[in-house]
Parts: C-alpha cells; structure tokens; sequence
C-alpha cells in the first residue's frame, strides 16, 4: 500500500498492485512538512489547536446569544398574541378594533416564526459544528495511539542484533512501515481537519449576524405589512364604529329637551 496526500491534505491508501515502480519502504507524501513528525509540524498543529479552542468557545457563546434571542422572541410572541386576544374582546363591542386584533395577531405569529427559523437556520448548524469540533478529541487519541504503536515498532526493528534472522528483521520492518503508513495518515487526517475548523471562523462569525439582521429586517417589512390596515382606525375611530357608545349618545340626545324643558 502506498499513503498519498492529495488537494486540501485528506489522504486514502491506494492498492499498489500492478504498480512496477512500487517500493514498500517508501511512503509517498504531496507535501512533506504537512505530514512528516518535525517540530514544525507539532508547532502548527499547536497553533491550530490553540485556535480551536477558541473557535469552541465561540461557537457555545453563538448558540448561547441565539438560543437566548429565540428564547426572549418566543416569549414576546406569546405575550404578544395574549394580548391581541384582548384586543379581539373589544373588537366584539368596538369594530374598529378588530382590524387592529388581526394586524397584533398576525405580527405576533410572524414573530414566532422568525425565532423558529433562529433555531433551525442558526442554533442547529452551530450545534452540529460544536459536535464535529468535540469530535476532534477522539481522532487526536486515534492519532497518538497510532504514534505509540509506530515508534513501538520502530524501537523494535533498530534494536535487532545485525546477525539476527533476515525474514525477522525484514517482518520487524515492515511492519514498523505499516504503522508508520498509519501514523502519517491519521496526522494528516488531523491537521486537515483542524485547518478546515480554523478556516471557517470568519464564515461563521459573518454568517451568524448578517443572517440574524436578515431576519431582523424581513420581521420588520412583514410586520409593517400585518400592520398597515390595522394603524389607521386607531387613529380614525370616532362614536360611529361603537354601537353601543352611539345607542347611548342617541337616548340622551332624545332626553334632553324632556330634562330641560321646564327651565325656559
């Protein structure tokens, strides 16, 4: 088998049957310094480390605000529709009100919809984000496992006495080669990943607000709209649209020459 890195750093075992130029001590990298153990390796992997930590603890104080901001939504939509339903009441003895409960309801209800999509369009991929950082944790003790297991076997094969049997010595190398082929791939496998975390932050940091004020300014034109024929009677309403404030203004009017007929 022959470890190959390919594009980005993901890297797969090829079959090397029917290779003529296969040699099995050799391991065939794209780039050497991404894979091989130096300490310039251990210092870049340091540094990506250092980075996603900081990206996990960004990533739970982004799902902490927006669960919050979905939290606090969802309970102005409720008290919000509580009080539309008041509205609703008067509506039944003042008709200019109804427009007005409808215009309450249906904001109100759009607001809830806009916390939904919070939670779905934000607050899960996030949450699938801090799983995949977390899951780093168990490809790092794949990783260093297959390290102990490689330099193991390496200890093994270089502390052979040169007079030992060649069919051992050569078993003892290959296999240290193997686990060698192991340790490279996993390193690999590791640092791509810890790139491509490293490499998102700003795309996460910039996709979290820009689509929370979306959001923001689509709730505010759609409340605008629930809105528009519901403001003017606020302001329009007189006697006419309360049946019972013009019975009443109607019985006095027909009372009062009785009341004040004796005065003249």
């Amino acid at each position: 088998e022959i470890l190959t890195a390919e594009g980005g750093g993901a890297a797969r075992y090829l079959s090397s049957e029917g290779d003529p130029d296969h040699d099995p001590s050799i391991l065939k990298f794209s780039r050497i310094e991404e894979v091989e153990d130096t300490p310039v390796f251990q210092e870049r992997v340091a540094y990506l480390e250092g980075q996603m930590k900081q990206n996990k603890e960004e990533v739970k104080a982004l799902i902490a605000y927006a669960g919050a901001y979905s939290h606090a939504g969802n309970e102005y939509a409720e008290a919000g529709k509580a009080f539309a339903a008041k509205a609703e009441d008067f509506g039944r003895v003042m008709p200019a009100m109804q427009s007005v409960a409808s215009g309450l309801k249906n904001l109100h209800s759009l607001l809830q919809m806009m916390t939904t999509q919070v939670t779905n369009d934000i607050v899960k991929p996030l949450e699938a984000e801090l799983g995949e950082i977390r899951g780093n944790k168990t490809l790092k003790a794949s990783m260093d496992s297959a390290a102990d297991d490689f330099y193991s076997s390496l200890n093994k094969s270089l502390t052979l006495r040169s007079d030992a049997d060649p069919h051992i010595t050569l078993e003892a190398d290959r296999e240290a080669m193997r686990r060698k082929g192991r340790y490279a791939l996993l390193r690999l496998e590791y640092l791509s990943k810890l790139t491509d975390l490293s490499a998102r932050r700003h795309r996460r940091v910039g996709s979290f607000f820009t689509q929370i004020v979306n959001k923001q300014v689509w709730l505010m034109r759609a409340g605008l709209s629930a809105l528009e024929g519901a403001v003017p009677p606020l302001f329009s309403h007189d006697t006419q649209g309360d049946d019972a404030s013009q019975e009443l203004s109607q019985r006095q009017a027909m009372r009062l020459p009785l009341v004040t007929s004796h005065i003249a």
